[in-house]
């Protein structure tokens, strides 16, 4: 579970992320600015599995999360869809 300003992140035991709380900015990575007052699957161009999610908790809405294969989505402070980050990390 992760907690950012105004919203929250939780990674199931299948590797998929919900989000709940304001939803401004696109902080929630919803596709949309909406709030979403109960927790929600993101949705994803292919199934991802996710270890780890990290939100900004002093800015506007900015979030990370890597994937059990090392690439990592960001999302929020304005961006309605996901922006994939280049970079692929190996994981130890």
């Amino acid at each position: 579970m992760e907690a950012g300003q105004y919203c929250t992140f939780v990674i199931h035991r299948d590797g998929a992320v919900s989000a709940c709380g304001k939803g401004s900015y696109g902080r929630l990575g919803l596709g949309t600015s909406s709030s979403q007052p109960v927790p929600c699957r993101l949705t994803f161009d292919q199934c991802r599995t996710f270890r780890r999610v990290s939100s900004s908790k002093g800015s506007d809405g900015h979030t990370l999360a890597l994937t059990v294969d090392g690439r990592v989505y960001s999302w929020g402070d304005g961006k309605l869809e996901f922006v994939i980050i280049q970079a692929v990390f190996t994981l130890v």
